[in-house]
C-alpha cells in the first residue's frame, strides 16, 4: 500500500472499531478498488468478514441482484428477476431484503462494501 493510500484509509475510517460510512466517487481506473481493499484490510482486526456488493449494469433487470451472493433472494419475496414475483418496488419486499441483510452484517459483524453504488436500483 502506497503512503497517500495509507493516508486516505486512515482518514476514512479512523479507529477500525467505530461505525463509518463513507461515499467514494473515482473515475473507472483511479483505484477505487484498492481504497476499499485497503479499507476491508484495515476493518479486518475488528470485524468478520466483509460483506462485498457490486452494482453492475446488467443486473437492472434482476431486483436485488447485488445482493444474490449475501442473503437468500428466496426469503426476500422477489423472483430474481423483472417479471413473476412481488416486485421489487414493492415496500414489504425491499424491508425484508433490508432485515436479510441487516442480520448477516450483525451476525458476521461484517462491513459492508459497496462497488459501482451507482448501478444499484
Amino acid at each position: 500500500m502506497t503512503e497517500r493510500l495509507a493516508r486516505i484509509v486512515a482518514a476514512i475510517v479512523p479507529d477500525p472499531a467505530t461505525p463509518v460510512q463513507v461515499g467514494m466517487v473515482a473515475p473507472g481506473g483511479y483505484g477505487a478498488g484498492e481504497v476499499l481493499a485497503a479499507v476491508a484490510d484495515r476493518l479486518a482486526p475488528d470485524a468478520g468478514p466483509p460483506v462485498r456488493l457490486v452494482g453492475r449494469r446488467l443486473e437492472r433487470a434482476h431486483p436485488f441482484g447485488a445482493l444474490a451472493e449475501c442473503i437468500d433472494l428466496s426469503a426476500v419475496g422477489a423472483s430474481g428477476t423483472s417479471t413473476g414475483g412481488p416486485a421489487a418496488d414493492d415496500p414489504a419486499v425491499q424491508c425484508r431484503a433490508r432485515e436479510l441483510l441487516l442480520d448477516r452484517l450483525e451476525r458476521d459483524r461484517a462491513p459492508m462494501l459497496v462497488a459501482d453504488a451507482h448501478w444499484l436500483d
